[in-house]
Formats: C-alpha cells, structure tokens, sequence
C-alpha cells in the first residue's frame, strides 16, 4: 500500500510541474497582449502634435501555413519643445497580424495624407518624448485574441 501511495505523490508532483508550466506559458502570452491595454491607458494622456510623413508601407508576412500577416511601416518627424524628432513607430503594437482590417485601414489612412504632402497627427509622451505613436487607439480585437491563450493553458 505505501508504495502505491508514494507513486501517486510523485505522480501528482509531475502534473502539478507540468501544470505550472503551462500556467505560466498562458499567463506570459496573456501579459504580452494586456500590455497593450496598459500602453493604451498611458497613451490617453499623450499630447497632440503635427508630424510630416517621410515614407509609409505596408508590410505582409507570408508564413508556411498560407497566413499572411500585416504590418503598416511609416517614418515621420516631428517637433517637440524645439527639437526635431523623427520616429518609425507607428501605433503602440509590436508585430504584424491579421486580425480584421485594421492594417489596412491605418495604411490607406497614413499613405493618402503622405502622398497629399498633408501633416498627420503624432501622440506625444511629455515625459519622454522619444515615445510617440501615430495611432494610440485600443484594438480591442486584438486584446480578445490574446486572452485565448491564458484560457486554454
């Protein structure tokens, strides 16, 4: 009977190890898409200020499995207190994706002010004003995906 016993604690330590790591994999993936909501939040206090796009793109990604993903690219510069500044940053997202037509939208936007020669608005971080985006909207859809993963690990 003690050996059996045994078997089950060592048994159940395996699966709590494995279940901790699954755990911790969906909660990291979980905390990569909510930083989002977060840079979102900060983001509403950001101050407005004209900027002059120098190039803009949209990127895809074909990847193996036939999904291809976007990615909208811009240089600008912009003044701030003075200086001027110049950025790549589009929007507060890292990566490309393809969920809805959010990247389109954002290049057709960006790509007919650059070539109407037309100022477009940049979001400004006073306390760092290196920080600057050209979209700081919520992508709520996005925010949805990534909350997937913690619920299936």
């Amino acid at each position: 009977m003690m050996k059996l016993s045994g078997f089950r604690q060592r048994g159940g330590a395996a699966i709590s190890i494995f279940g901790a790591i699954f755990l911790i994999i969906g909660l990291g993936i979980g905390l990569f898409f909510a930083k989002g909501l977060f840079d979102w939040m900060g983001a509403r206090s950001w101050a407005p200020t004209e900027a002059r796009l120098i190039a803009v793109n949209l990127r895809s990604n074909r990847s193996s499995d036939s999904a291809t993903t976007y990615e909208v690219e811009a240089e600008y510069e912009y003044d701030w207190n003075g200086q001027r500044l110049l950025s790549s940053r589009v929007d507060l997202y890292s990566g490309a994706d393809n969920l809805g037509d959010y990247h389109h939208d954002l290049y057709r936007r960006l790509n007919r002010a650059f070539r109407a020669g037309e100022p477009v608005t940049a979001w400004v971080d006073p306390e760092k004003p290196s920080r600057v985006v050209l979209e700081r909207s919520m992508r709520w859809e996005r925010l949805g995906f990534g909350m997937l993963f913690p619920l299936a690990f």
